[in-house]
């Protein structure tokens, strides 16, 4: 379902385990994605996201290369511009099998787009198949898992304003946007307090 920027969708692969469970033999995740984020900004590396494949269908994948970046599968890992990535210690689970005509070593170059790897490699229909995604083709931000509860959660790794980010800024605009306002009532009202008469020296001028 869709509703002013967000999205909530029941995952219904394996192809994203452990991070996003789908596989039938578990309690399938709700997740919750935004795309107030990639209005400010483009998808980071290791973010998970929301996007229509070719074939019209829609997944979620994790961002491994960047646009003008160029990438290489060669021994469980991912190698961008001939250096190994470092990876987050959150995501130290993963390994990526070389399969497909994008993952058997080769360099390929993403150009504009990104290159995007599912979490479970070994049951995962991704760019080592179908080579760099289009930035047009990047949907969504997966954002939160709301159920089951007690898979509840952020999706993403890295701090809380990563995890907020632009969703995060959408909240914060109308605090700080009435800030300035506040910080001039209280000078106003001081103001008014620094002028405003004492009221014993009003009642000694009066006796």
């Amino acid at each position: 379902s869709y509703h002013l920027g967000f999205q909530l969708s029941v995952v219904t692969s394996a192809s994203m385990n452990p991070t996003l469970q789908g596989d039938g033999d578990r309690e399938q995740d709700w997740v919750l994605s935004e795309r107030l984020t990639l209005w400010f900004r483009r998808p980071r590396r290791w973010e998970v996201v929301r996007l229509a494949t070719r074939g019209g269908e829609e997944v979620m994948k994790r961002v491994v290369g960047l646009s003008g970046e160029s990438i290489s599968i060669r021994d469980g890992k991912a190698l961008v511009n001939g250096s190994p990535l470092e990876v987050p210690a959150s995501l130290g689970f993963l390994h990526y099998y070389g399969f497909g005509p994008f993952g058997r070593g080769d360099w390929v170059s993403c150009s504009e787009g990104y290159f995007v790897l599912g979490d479970d490699s070994k049951d995962s229909d991704d760019s080592r198949y179908n080579g760099p995604v289009r930035a047009s083709e990047v949907r969504y931000r997966a954002w939160l898992r709301v159920w089951p509860p007690s898979r509840f959660g952020f999706v993403n790794p890295g701090g809380p304003m990563d995890k907020l980010d632009g969703f995060g800024f959408v909240i914060l605009l109308p605090i700080l946007s009435v800030l300035p306002a506040w910080q001039r009532m209280r000078r106003d009202a001081k103001n008014a307090r620094d002028l405003a008469p004492d009221v014993s020296t009003l009642l000694a001028q009066g006796d």
